[in-house]
């Protein structure tokens, strides 16, 4: 994301693209940062109630990234509008959490 350095410790991984990733410590630096949206999304939908990071935003995995009708992804169109809807703007990265134990955090700069 434009602005961001690319950690140390997640360049050390030795990381294909380490430019999309951060670590917990990162996150919780940010999480005042008008800069950043934190996204949570996960596959069982009831993580989020039962404890998130402050201020996170919530995707749900099934109703807002899967598409009901050909059983695939959200096209472009309706996964912009969905980022629209949750304050993601270009020059406004995301974080998206993953629970997955020791993964860094996903950058994704972009950003439709």
């Amino acid at each position: 994301m434009a602005g961001f350095e690319v950690e140390e410790e997640i360049k050390a991984r030795g990381y294909t693209r380490p430019e999309v990733l951060v670590s917990t410590d990162w996150v919780a630096r940010h999480l005042e940062d008008p800069r950043v949206r934190i996204v949570e999304s996960d596959e069982d939908v009831l993580l989020y109630d039962q404890g998130h990071i402050p201020g996170a935003v919530r995707v749900d995995w099934h109703a807002d990234l899967q598409d009901p009708q050909i059983r695939d992804f959200i096209d472009q169109k309706r996964f912009a509008s969905l980022c629209s809807r949750l304050g993601i703007s270009r020059g406004r990265g995301k974080e998206k959490v993953d629970r997955g134990g020791e993964a860094p955090l996903l950058r994704d700069p972009q950003v439709p």
